[in-house]
């Protein structure tokens, strides 16, 4: 288990009663309860036992299912997530459940709250090495879109097909409609009718269900297609659109062109793997706080962040590496031009400290001076 911030005690909330659902009643009952596709419901025996959670999914698009389904027949058992589980094997497991919100379970299984995707990486993205590999690694990746005079049918293929959350609507001319979600079409599908069902069970009969959900199929998609209320310029910054994302109440953003046209998405599906890459792959990165001098340029701060993951990369093979703390003291002249640059830099293991400090009139040579002494005291220990 990773050490540092990926163990930052969680951050817990309620169960909303919004998503709270009984387990014996049907899924028309749930149609327009989710309050987005990556939110799942929580649903009781009985007001009392946890029986699972129903997602999205499971109600219509990893099967066919009619309104008078029964929720219990639908759930999904949910990984036991503790409150002292790392953050990165909470990020994986929303991952790859496409779940952005997961129960957090006690010791004896009963669920003392809740914990949500974003809250969980606003906090990683305040680490500036954290940012900056994000930025690197998150794809910007091209709009996938739709007719405005699709059917709902079409949208529900094109979900099954490219494995998405959203589809962005458009006009002929290629102009933005909409948005249009899998949480927006469950309402055609599971809002029940006064048509009597049944299950096809010969591919000789074609019973009452059939039809009617032919006709579901044939519904106007742009009776329900939202609205995009924000959008951003394509050659906006990545590390702002991932604040902006991160701060909306939105899974994704919408880059477009200038003459508003879809080009690019953002979202929260990417973003969320990229952490889970960052935080499995390489934790120590996560843990590196560093103090650097005002005035470096961006290029300097990559190289500062890179050459310090590179020497904790180098330790963290042998040892486990707990802590990289850098920070850098400036000495002025009488003039306010920085005469001296006094670097210090500590590396905390699981095994022993690592420690070096450096003075020199160039801040870069100052950072290699004490990386370089703290290369010397890792030779002399093996």
């Amino acid at each position: 288990m990773c050490v540092g911030v990926l163990e930052t005690k969680l951050k817990l909330q309620a169960i909303p009663t919004r998503l709270v659902c009984d387990a014996s009643n049907k899924l028309s009952s749930i149609i327009n309860r989710f309050p987005n596709t990556h939110t799942p419901l929580f649903a009781y025996e009985n007001d009392k036992e946890f029986a699972g959670l129903l997602t999205l999914h499971n109600t219509l698009f990893k099967q066919r299912y009619n309104p008078s389904t029964l929720i219990r027949s639908r759930l999904l058992k949910p990984p036991q997530l503790l409150n002292n589980t790392s953050i990165s094997e909470i990020l994986q497991s929303m991952g790859s459940l496409k779940l952005y919100t997961l129960p957090i379970f006690d010791d004896n299984g009963k669920i003392v709250g809740i914990v949500k995707a974003k809250p969980i990486l606003k906090n990683l993205i305040l680490k500036q090495i954290f940012t900056e590999t994000m930025v690197e690694n998150v794809p910007k990746r091209t709009v996938v879109t739709i007719l405005e005079k699709s059917t709902v049918g079409d949208a529900f293929q094109m979900f099954s097909q490219h494995a998405l959350s959203r589809l962005i609507v458009v006009d002929k001319n290629n102009k933005i409609k909409g948005v249009v979600t899998k949480r927006d079409i469950l309402s055609p599908y599971l809002n029940p009718t006064k048509h009597q069902r049944f299950s096809t069970r010969s591919h000789q009969k074609n019973y009452s269900f059939d039809i009617e959900q032919v006709k579901r199929d044939h519904q106007p998609l742009m009776n329900y297609v939202s609205p995009i209320l924000k959008m951003f310029d394509e050659k906006i910054d990545t590390s702002e659109a991932i604040h902006n994302l991160l701060d909306s109440s939105y899974n994704s953003i919408i880059l477009v062109s200038k003459e508003r046209k879809p080009r690019f998405i953002i979202t929260m599906k990417d973003v969320l793997k990229t952490a889970v890459k960052i935080t499995t792959k390489t934790p120590y990165l996560l843990t590196i706080i560093s103090n650097l001098p005002q005035g470096i340029n961006p290029a300097e701060k990559k190289e500062v962040n890179k050459k310090l993951a590179s020497i904790a990369s180098r330790i963290n093979k042998q040892q486990r590496v707990q802590l990289v703390r850098f920070t850098t003291k400036i000495v002025f002249s009488p003039e306010r031009k920085p005469i001296l640059f006094i670097t210090n830099l500590k590396i905390t293991t699981d095994k022993s400290s690592y420690f070096a400090k450096n003075k020199n009139r160039d801040f870069m040579e100052s950072l290699g001076g004490v990386i370089n002494q703290v290369k010397k005291q890792l030779r002399r220990v093996n």
